[in-house]
């Protein structure tokens, strides 16, 4: 091997490990400043967490071909969008959102950054470029499944619609009906172009006789799709704002029943109960405000189930209503982000019946992470009830959507016991 080769192999090698070092620093750094822009945004520093998002996007690669890299990065558009709801100039969201429209992105984190989008440019009075606009029609191609839908979304993205619930529950149809009916719409006629390759080589013969009825299997088989997918996605629709409101309900009322109990003890003029009715107010204008950005999973979660759960038993018991005692097994490990948020809903909807109704003295809450299930035991001493259909309708309905099962046993002034089990 000459001096030449052994330079050029030499560069070579010094080329791969600077390439490996750069991708390591660029995606620390990516963390970095993503962290940075949450907690701008958080502290409510919106300009600066608009910043370092750009930041974010400029410093990712824009060519990637990663599902994972893709969906991050409209992610990121969708919150830099929600900033520049408040501060303008929305063309900044805009222009990065065309190179990620590609096969290898969720459709449905397109969507999402679509939607904040046009909020954005509707809040600021101002629209999508026509370009962009085309892009996205022909990117959804809602027209295969409802051309009602694609000309609501034309009329969207000219930034001139005016009510916000028609807005809203457009897009909760278009996320949760017809991004996954197009998607398996797709995939069939995928299936069916290669099952068509196959045949013509098969069977070649028979060629004209086989593309006939391949036709009329294929059109009547669409025709009972279509069918099939406008159903679902009413049922979808409805069972998704079932589910909104089962939500709210447990966000909203837990904290309003607090409120009153220290609202009770206002009449004695207490300095520590008005600081606490202050800072109950607070909460209650944060979890509104999450509840405007769709987020609709308590800030507390994102330490984990058993810290929640701390959070949630020591304001219970600051109250003064009643004494609850805590005990938590096997939750050190997370689950997941989606099943954390109902059963932290589960527990806070059964201390609110235990504070509205139970007037005992004490109440026990026992949670435990078992091998294929999480457990849920609460006992109180109070006058108890008489079980039926009726009773713990928030609790048993979010349990059914867990497929989850819950067990009833009380009598008229012997106290409650509420066992509640959900699949992991």
């Amino acid at each position: 091997m000459n001096l030449k080769q052994r330079v050029r192999i030499y560069c070579y090698a010094l080329t791969f490990l600077c390439s490996g070092v750069c991708l390591f620093s660029q995606s620390d750094s990516l963390t970095i400043l993503f962290q940075k822009a949450e907690n701008a945004f958080l502290l409510g520093q919106i300009e600066i967490a608009a910043d370092n998002y750009v930041d974010a996007l400029e410093f990712s690669d824009v060519e990637t071909n990663s599902n994972a890299d893709i969906n991050n990065r409209l992610k990121i558009i969708e919150l830099l969008s929600l900033c520049l709801q408040q501060i303008g100039n929305c063309e900044k969201a805009s222009n990065y959102l065309k190179p990620l429209m590609t096969e290898e992105a969720d459709k449905v984190a397109v969507s999402k950054a679509i939607r904040e989008i046009i909020r954005c440019t509707n809040a600021n009075g101002t629209k999508i470029n026509e370009e962009l606009q085309q892009d996205i029609l022909e990117y959804l191609a809602l027209e295969r499944i409802d051309e009602g839908a694609e000309n609501q979304m034309a009329v969207f993205l000219k930034g001139v619609y005016t009510d916000e619930q028609d807005f809203s529950d457009f897009f909760l149809l278009l996320e949760y009906g017809f991004m996954p009916a197009l998607k398996s719409l797709e995939k069939e006629q995928k299936a069916n172009r290669i099952a068509d390759q196959r045949s013509y080589i098969a069977i070649g013969s028979l060629f004209l006789m086989l593309i006939l009825g391949f036709f009329l299997f294929t059109a009547n088989r669409q025709i009972n799709h279509v069918i099939r997918e406008n159903v679902a996605l009413l049922t979808g629709k409805e069972k998704e704002t079932n589910r909104l409101s089962v939500d709210l309900h447990d966000i909203l009322g837990y904290k309003i029943v607090e409120l009153k109990d220290q609202v009770k003890k206002v009449v004695n003029g207490s300095k520590p109960e008005m600081e606490n009715i202050s800072k109950g107010l607070n909460e209650l204008h944060e979890s509104m405000r999450y509840i405007v950005q769709s987020n609709l999973t308590p800030e507390s979660l994102k330490f984990g189930l058993g810290p929640a759960l701390d959070t949630l038993f020591n304001r219970v018991n600051k109250l003064g209503v009643l004494q609850f005692e805590l005990y938590k097994h096997g939750l050190k490990d997370r689950l997941n982000e989606e099943k954390e948020k109902h059963i932290f809903y589960i527990i806070q909807e059964l201390v609110n019946n235990v504070i509205k109704h139970s007037k005992g003295t004490r109440a026990s809450f026992e949670i435990s992470r078992l091998e294929s299930e999480v457990s849920i035991l609460a006992e109180d001493d109070g006058i108890g009830y008489i079980s039926s259909i009726d009773t713990l309708k928030t609790v048993k309905s979010r349990v059914g959507f867990l497929k989850g099962k819950v067990v009833e046993e009380s009598e008229i002034d012997k106290g409650s016991m509420v066992i509640v089990t959900v699949p992991i």
